[in-house]
């Protein structure tokens, strides 16, 4: 299978409280075969600094079973390394879920360039804070 570009995505809720709406948004785009979640890690840091991780099958309560039939299983591709990064960048008291999810939709294009005889030369992510700042910009220049 030819794999599409894959993102690693760090999601923080504060405390321990995960919303069932992500995993309910994540499920919704993986079956329009938007995405695929490769893999799905919960890491908290507890008040003391304290970092664990658990993945799914660890886990009780709705709120982490509701992510349960997102994740397509290649399990181990997010590391104790990555776990550790997490850890240090959340602040105490919060949880954060760790994924990685394929961009399905890549491919089509992918495929499309490919055929054309094209390919990417470059690819890079603008978050959206820093369009909406440009674009801000461009509304109060107008």
């Amino acid at each position: 299978m030819s794999r599409a570009e894959v993102d690693f995505v760090v999601v923080e809720f504060p405390g321990n409280v995960i919303s069932g709406k992500v995993a309910e948004q994540l499920r919704e785009l993986a079956a329009r075969d938007i995405i695929r979640v490769i893999d799905l890690v919960f890491v908290t840091k507890a008040e003391d600094g304290t970092v664990t991780s658990a993945e799914l099958p660890q886990l009780d309560g709705e709120e982490f079973t509701s992510f349960d039939p997102v994740a397509q299983s290649l399990d181990g591709l997010i590391g104790e390394e990555d776990i550790a990064t997490v850890g240090e960048m959340i602040p105490a008291g919060s949880t954060a879920c760790v994924l990685l999810f394929e961009h399905l939709w890549a491919t089509w294009l992918r495929d499309a360039i490919d055929a054309a005889g094209g390919r990417v030369h470059h690819l890079e992510r603008i978050p959206a804070e820093a369009v909406e700042e440009v674009a801000a910009a461009v509304a109060t220049a107008s």
